[in-house]
């Protein structure tokens, strides 16, 4: 999918750095997820696993997936960098990912948001 001049697709193995660091960046040392997290997402949810991309540099990233045994899927995380952000990356992200839940079955989306990330 190409929006905006940025493309969005699937997560690789060598992303995973850069990934963990726009979490670093977005959600601070205390918020952010360890890079073995985005390893074990990866590895469990190729699919749902997305990245925003510009000229081979990774503006931010979106992860979900399916509930188990019930028609839904989360929203685990994104993050897009602050000097990227307003541009839609976030919004294009999340539509991808609905799309494709609805793709594998999922009727309903819900999120996992921390009260403290206000501008999620």
């Amino acid at each position: 999918m190409q929006a905006a001049n940025f493309v969005i697709r699937a997560g690789r193995a060598e992303d995973l750095q850069t990934v963990a660091a726009i979490e670093q960046v977005c959600y601070g040392e205390d918020g952010a997820l360890p890079i073995l997290a985005f390893r074990q997402y990866l590895d469990a949810f190729p699919t749902t696993f997305l990245v925003a991309e510009q000229a081979a540099m990774i503006l931010g990233f979106a992860i979900g997936a399916l509930s188990a045994g019930e028609p839904a899927a989360w929203l685990l995380d994104a993050a897009i960098l602050p000097q990227h952000q307003g541009r839609r990356i976030g919004y294009a992200l999340c539509e991808h990912l609905i799309e494709t839940f609805g793709r594998l079955g999922a009727r309903e989306v819900r999120a996992t948001v921390a009260p403290e990330h206000v501008h999620s």
